[in-house]
């Protein structure tokens, strides 16, 4: 069976995104999975790397792959895969997949979405399930009536995740953002404000902190970032606070974001793409090609003078070409 990491499949739950990400290659990589129930062989093909840009408000990211990232499935018995299986998972698995309820699921649902009833199923941790939630909202983009399903079922996992953490924690600040987010796109307002009323949002609103450089302040670092990629040397700055730098940016993130969704909710915007929550170069899209549907703060933040010069001279595509 293929290595599913686990790992590699929450990375970025609860990152918002900073600004632009780029991993420029798009190289398949084929294997052939052998499914833990029923022993069936069959291939997939997943990608090495791919090419992102930021992030929507909800966490989904602008892709030139699909996004979420598919999930392997066994053709047959529909089982899918979702991390490791232990020899205790699969026991519990074979009669789960087998049931009414299940083959329901998959046949109406999403992918996802039958994901994080499994992992329910398997009591899995529920930031686990949250998560495949998440990727069930976004895989239902085009479905409407679903993704709201999800995602009310999304903002009440995460309004008990965040209900678990420390109150100024990192991970209690962003589950906080995507139940606000959440809560916005569904139309559900005053829940929103509510939400937001409840929150400490002073405490996000601090000053980033200068580099503090180590000895020597240039290093030299080997790295290999992809498999059958030969190590290659590199210079980075030693900087000694770099965790600290990047959650102050973050908490700066959230504190001018959290400012954006009042205004957006007092408009009444639903959307998933505000152009003042996603990266520049959407932004720069939609306040080019798409200005006359866009809500007041929106415009505001087009015709600011700065940005407005980049929305002049913009000559991308009206269509994204991110997923």
């Amino acid at each position: 069976m293929a290595n599913w990491s686990f790992r590699a499949l929450m990375a970025g739950i609860f990152v918002l995104g900073l600004g632009a990400s780029a991993v420029d290659a798009g190289t398949e990589f084929p294997s052939e999975i052998k499914c833990p129930v029923g022993g069936e062989k069959f291939k997939f093909s997943a990608r090495l790397a791919w090419t992102e840009y930021g992030k929507r408000p909800d966490g989904k990211v602008y892709s030139n792959w699909i996004s979420p990232r598919p999930l392997a499935e066994c053709p047959t018995n529909k089982l899918l895969i979702v991390g490791e299986y232990s020899k205790e998972d699969i026991k519990k698995l074979a009669p789960l997949i087998a049931s009414a309820e299940y083959l329901e699921i998959r046949k109406n649902e999403s992918p996802y979405y039958g994901a994080a009833w499994m992992m329910r199923k398997l009591g899995r941790d529920p930031k686990i399930v949250f998560a495949m939630l998440q990727r069930a909202a976004w895989e239902s983009d085009a479905q409407p009536e679903r993704k709201k399903r999800y995602q009310r079922e999304m903002v009440d996992a995460a309004k008990a995740l965040a209900s678990a953490e420390a109150p100024d924690s990192m991970q209690s600040w962003q589950l906080n953002w995507m139940m606000v987010n959440g809560l916005r796109e569904l139309g559900a307002f005053d829940e929103a404000i509510m939400a937001m009323n409840a929150l400490p949002l002073a405490k996000l609103d601090v000053a980033v902190p200068e580099k503090v450089f180590g000895e020597p302040a240039i290093i030299e670092e080997t790295a290999s970032p992809l498999p059958g990629i030969p190590p290659v040397k590199r210079k980075r700055e030693n900087v000694l606070n770099t965790q600290a730098i990047d959650e102050a940016k973050t908490r700066r993130f959230l504190f001018k974001g959290f400012s954006a969704h009042r205004l957006l909710v007092a408009e009444r915007n639903t959307g998933s793409e505000p152009v003042t929550l996603v990266p520049e170069r959407e932004a720069l899209r939609r306040c080019k090609w798409f200005a006359g549907s866009l809500t007041a703060s929106e415009t505001a933040f087009c015709q600011e003078p700065s940005f407005a010069a980049k929305v002049k001279t913009y000559a991308g595509p009206k269509d994204s070409n991110y997923n």
